[in-house]
């Protein structure tokens, strides 16, 4: 299936667009991204993707952006399972809500603007959410991955497999450790609307990437081709 430097590239540009793609779909709805989010899952769907498990799940979430209930729907059944006025809601996309030790929440995000940097990544300037959003952690991998496909572009091997094993490291603290407990809570929630169908998308997608990522962080095939 991977053979040569196209190859993998294109597979990291996918993977990018899915992250993006999630990482927009699960900020608060409005307007133009909705629209915005309806023209990437057409765009999406051209892309090969009846290979992988996470497939289903991904095209019930894109179908919701194809042909969008009403706006004003959207915004009240987010309000109501992510946002309260005290900013937990009931099912909070946040690492801290899910991931912190007792007493720990609040030092989440001095660790991660650290992790962050380590990355070569920077949270801009007029982010309305806070820095363990999901959707700003699925936009690192995203940015990860971008890297990688680029790598593998200009046959820079070596950078490539660094990046690779650098998205492994994050998936494995952060995502991949709290995006399983957030999306069981929003499973038995009763408010959840389509955003069921979202977060049980996003999940099926991380935790694919999950294993994609350990196997190509352990594997020959990448390590030594």
């Amino acid at each position: 299936m991977i053979d040569g430097h196209g190859t993998w590239s294109d597979l990291a540009e996918l993977r990018q667009g899915l992250y993006r793609f999630f990482a927009g779909a699960l900020l608060p709805p409005d307007a133009a991204r909705v629209e915005l989010l309806g023209a990437a899952a057409a765009t999406l769907a051209e892309s090969e993707l009846d290979a992988f498990a996470f497939t289903p799940a991904w095209r019930a979430a894109a179908a919701i952006f194809e042909a969008p209930p009403p706006l004003g729907e959207l915004e009240a059944e987010y309000a109501a399972l992510f946002v309260s006025a005290e900013g937990t809601g009931t099912c909070p996309p946040l690492e801290a809500h899910y991931g912190a030790a007792p007493g720990r929440a609040p030092l989440v995000d001095t660790w991660l603007r650290h992790e962050y940097a380590r990355l070569g990544l920077g949270l801009r300037p007029d982010l309305t959410v806070p820095s363990d959003h999901v959707s700003v952690q699925l936009e690192v991998m995203s940015s990860l991955c971008h890297d990688e496909a680029h790598a593998w572009a200009d046959g820079r091997d070596a950078d490539a497999t660094g990046i690779v094993r650098r998205q492994w490291t994050f998936l494995d603290r952060h995502l991949g450790r709290w995006v399983p407990l957030w999306a069981s809570h929003v499973e038995h929630a009763t408010v959840a609307g389509p955003w069921s169908t979202i977060v049980a998308a996003t999940r099926a997608f991380v935790q694919h990437d999950i294993d994609l990522v350990t196997v190509l962080s352990r594997s020959s095939l990448v390590s030594s081709r």
